[in-house]
């Protein structure tokens, strides 16, 4: 035979040329992917890290945001509220009376009469030595007759005085029954507490209060 022509090598043909980059693509991908895999983390932890992220974003966002409140040296960092309480004219009159009377000590004993005056003032009397009208330890009288006993009188209002001088005055007694009418009894008061005698004239006493 004439000279035989040799045979071209496959990697130089085009098919082998082709071959050979597909490999080469195909390993690069493999590597790429295989990286990107150890490196990367996973679906959950990735937004468990970002939810986390953002609780603490906002809870800066939050402190930062939060109107600062000037305390007293000393003061406690939460506020207490305290009661208030609700005094009718009566009783805020004889509270203010109560601290302010001259003729009465500090310490009132339990069985002691206490006598409001128009002024507001509020003396007191040891029940055995009080006396209303002139008549010690004994009773309070209605125009009408009615007679009620101190022992079972929890108090006695003057309402006022009518132009014949007679006094409109309500009785509550113990049992809590009102009683209601005019009188031309004396109110005039008489005692005797830790400090001295004590005397209030008839037109200036407004209520007794009897320790019952």
């Amino acid at each position: 035979m004439a000279h035989e022509q040799e045979k071209p090598n496959f990697w130089t043909t085009l098919p082998g040329i082709l071959t050979g980059i597909a490999a080469v693509v195909t390993a690069a991908g493999g590597i790429i992917l295989g990286l990107h895999q150890m490196g990367a983390p996973s679906a959950g932890q990735g937004h468990a890290d970002n939810r986390a992220a953002d609780g603490v974003t906002t809870q800066a966002s939050k402190q930062e945001t939060l109107p600062s409140q000037p305390q007293s040296a000393g003061s406690p960092s939460t506020a207490s509220v305290s009661p208030v309480s609700t005094l009718t004219p009566q009783s805020s009159a004889a509270a203010s009376g109560a601290m302010s009377s001259p003729s009465a000590g500090d310490d009132i004993p339990p069985k002691a009469v206490r006598v409001a005056t128009t002024d507001g003032t509020v003396m007191w009397s040891f029940e055995d030595k009080f006396s209303l009208g002139g008549c010690g330890q004994c009773s309070f009288t209605f125009e009408s007759g009615q007679s009620i006993p101190f022992d079972k009188t929890r108090t006695i209002d003057v309402l006022g005085t009518d132009a014949e001088g007679r006094r409109n005055v309500r009785v509550v007694l113990t049992n809590g029954k009102v009683i209601e009418g005019l009188s031309t009894n004396s109110v005039g008061v008489m005692g005797t507490n830790d400090v001295g005698d004590i005397r209030v004239e008839d037109n200036r006493v407004k209520r007794v209060i009897f320790p019952h």
